[in-house]
This record gives structure tokens, C-alpha cells and sequence, in this order.
């Protein structure tokens, strides 16, 4: 009665114990709803050991399926300042789990992350910029990519027209997609070809070990390796970078 009193009283340790004791079982009254308005006002009130057990319970709804519940939580995490629950709640806002769809408040919940810098926010952002054909939309999923988002990585690759072009004019964009041709070749060599064109020593790489009409992994030309070799002369770092990385596949064969 004492900890629930405090906890009205917008005491933080009265909010945060009141929340732990009855989230075990053997500590006092059970009872997790309950439990997680204590952890939300003692988050609220600046207690990080509360907004943790928020987070916590959030996922534990979402393993269960109880995707309406999990929503609960991530909504009132994004209002407390959580940019990764910003980043989920939009998540359950596209795809209509435990709430109504609503694209564009999902654009929101993802723009607010972004802003934040939570990668997620702003692979979900450009992503659904991109199909409402907005500029700029294609950076920030190259932005996510670049900071090991797989799933911005892979709409990067989907994306190859634009990613391509966009990719002419943005070095984000290119290093990008780059990185994800690396990470992604198989299944991505026409996409990734198409970019060596345009994007430099990580391309002119793919297209030595993937000539045309090859898919042996293994397979280096030798124009390319003196290619490498008179460059790396000069102190160009990528190119003394990308021969050591060739001598170790050929020692390793």
C-alpha cells in the first residue's frame, strides 16, 4: 500500500519496486498489468531500470504472439523517448499487428526514430518514401545499410533501377550498395555488374571475381590484379587492401 501510494505520489523508487514486487510471483500480489503501469511511471519519471523492464515485457508479448499487447508497450516507450520502440511500433502500424494498419502514422512512428538515429527508423522511413516515389528516400536505406541493417541491405538490392541511379550522384548511396553486393552477391550479380560502372574500387573488386559468364567465386583476372598492383604503387590504400585480400584466397585454395 505504501509503494502504491508513492507511486501516485510520482515517487521514481516507490513507481520502480511497486512494479518489481509484483512482477514475481513470491515478492507479492501478481499481477503484470499491473505491474507494467508501475514500470511506465517509473520510466516516466526517469528510472532506466523501468523503461528496460517496459522494453522487456514488450518483447516477451511480441514472442507470444499477443501483438496487441506488445504495441501497448512500444506506443508508450516511443512516448517516453525510446527510438527503437518508435522503430517498433511503426513495425505494428504497416503490417496491422495488434493495431489497425496505418501507413501513415507508421511514416510518423519511423521519422521519429529516424531523427533519433535508430537505423531501423530510417530503413522503414525510406522504404516507404520510396514507394510514395519521395527524394531522398533511397539515402536513408543506404544510411541503414551502411549501419549492418540486413533487411535495408536486401530493399537496396531490390531496388536496383533506382538504387543504381541514385547511386551515380550519392557516394552514400554507392559505398552502400557496395557493401551490400559484398555481403548479397549471389542472387544480386546483374544488379551488382550494373553498379560497377559507376562506383569504383569496390565494384571493379566484384567484377574480378564475378567476370561475365562466370559465377566461380574464385576466379581473378589477371588484368585486374595489375590493375591493383599499379595502383597500390601509388599509396592507394583500397588497392594494397584488396590485393592482401586476394593473396589470402589464393593461399587458401
Amino acid at each position: 500500500a505504501d509503494l502504491k501510494k508513492g507511486c501516485e505520489l510520482k515517487d521514481v523508487w516507490s513507481c520502480s519496486t511497486l512494479g518489481n514486487v509484483m512482477n514475481i510471483k513470491d515478492l507479492g500480489p501478481f499481477d503484470l498489468i499491473q505491474a507494467g503501469k508501475a514500470y511506465r511511471e517509473g520510466c516516466q519519471l526517469g528510472n532506466g531500470q523501468a523503461c528496460e523492464m517496459l522494453v522487456n515485457y514488450a518483447k516477451h508479448y511480441h514472442t507470444a504472439n499477443e501483438f496487441n499487447v506488445a504495441a501497448g508497450y512500444r506506443k508508450d516507450l516511443c512516448e517516453l523517448g525510446h527510438p527503437a520502440s518508435c522503430a517498433e511500433y511503426a513495425y505494428y502500424l504497416r503490417n496491422g499487428k495488434g493495431v489497425v494498419e496505418n501507413i501513415e502514422d507508421a511514416l510518423l512512428h519511423s521519422t521519429m526514430a529516424c531523427k533519433w538515429n535508430d537505423a531501423i527508423g530510417c530503413a522503414n522511413q525510406g522504404d516507404m518514401e520510396k514507394s510514395a516515389g519521395k527524394p531522398g528516400a533511397i539515402e536513408k536505406i543506404a544510411r541503414a545499410c551502411d549501419s549492418k541493417v540486413q533487411v535495408a541491405c536486401g530493399w537496396l538490392l531490390d531496388s536496383s533501377a533506382v538504387a543504381i541511379a541514385a547511386a551515380e550522384k550519392s557516394k552514400v548511396v554507392r559505398s552502400a550498395l557496395a557493401s551490400a553486393c559484398i555481403e548479397n552477391i549471389e542472387g544480386n550479380l546483374v544488379t551488382c555488374r550494373q553498379l560497377c560502372k559507376t562506383s569504383g574500387h569496390t565494384c571493379d573488386y566484384l567484377g574480378a571475381r564475378y567476370p561475365e559468364g562466370s559465377a566461380d567465386q574464385s576466379s581473378i583476372s589477371v588484368d585486374f590484379v595489375r590493375h591493383l598492383e599499379a595502383k597500390c604503387e601509388k599509396s592507394i590504400g583500397w588497392a594494397c587492401d584488396d590485393l592482401g585480400y586476394l593473396s589470402l584466397i589464393h593461399i587458401s585454395e
